[in-house]
């Protein structure tokens, strides 16, 4: 069963910035990826991947409907000669209308060796790294449970995620995140500062929103 095992969400695709030549293969790996990801076995995928990311989120709302796709690399995207992605890292970006209100869902492909595996990923929109989102959803948990305890409840659902505040001129390696959290019947937001350090590491704080 497909569901969110991992999390993760990056921005900028790793290529296609070194100039021309650079820029006209990302266009053609993207333009395969999209032909690929057309596939009628995929768009399945994806209508079996939105009513899972939907089934704790929707609430009374029935009306669910996916309004846009995008794929966006990660990863420079490796094809084989049937055009099979055997390669690469890349986000499917999936645009929801619940009763008309705008959701981004995210799943995580990864293509190892002729092995395409989608991973679930936090909705909306995120800066924290891949590699750091199981911690920071772990701490987090930890965090609600002294801060806001929800009494024998084990539901613990990331509902969205957003961007509060960017990196600025004033404060260009600081940034704050808004995530709505579902425990059981409660519904709370959780504001994230992160900086880095000069160490380069990225550390974190909570506080209620």
């Amino acid at each position: 069963m497909l569901g969110p095992r991992r999390y993760g969400l990056l921005f900028l695709a790793l290529f296609g910035f070194a100039g021309p030549a650079a820029a006209q293969t990302a266009d053609t790996q993207l333009a395969k990826l999209q032909t690929y990801m057309s596939r009628p076995d995929f768009s399945n995928e994806l209508q079996y991947i939105v009513r899972e990311f939907e089934k704790p989120r929707r609430g009374a709302c029935s009306r669910v409907s996916v309004t846009r796709v995008d794929h966006l690399p990660i990863t420079p995207i490796a094809f084989n000669a049937q055009g099979v992605p055997v390669q690469g890292d890349w986000r499917t970006q999936i645009t929801v209308s619940r009763c008309g209100a705008p959701v981004i869902h995210n799943v995580l492909y990864q293509a190892r060796n002729g092995k395409i595996v989608p991973n679930g990923m936090f909705p909306g929109l995120t800066r924290t790294p891949l590699q750091m989102q199981d911690g920071v959803a772990v701490n987090m948990r930890n965090f609600l449970s002294k801060t806001l305890p929800a009494d024998d409840c084990r539901l613990f659902v990331i509902m969205d995620t957003n961007i509060e505040r960017q990196p600025s001129t004033t404060s260009p390696s600081g940034w704050t995140e808004r995530w709505s959290i579902q425990q059981c019947s409660r519904l709370d937001d959780v504001l994230i500062d992160f900086s880095i350090a000069p160490s380069g590491e990225i550390v974190f704080r909570y506080r209620l929103g």
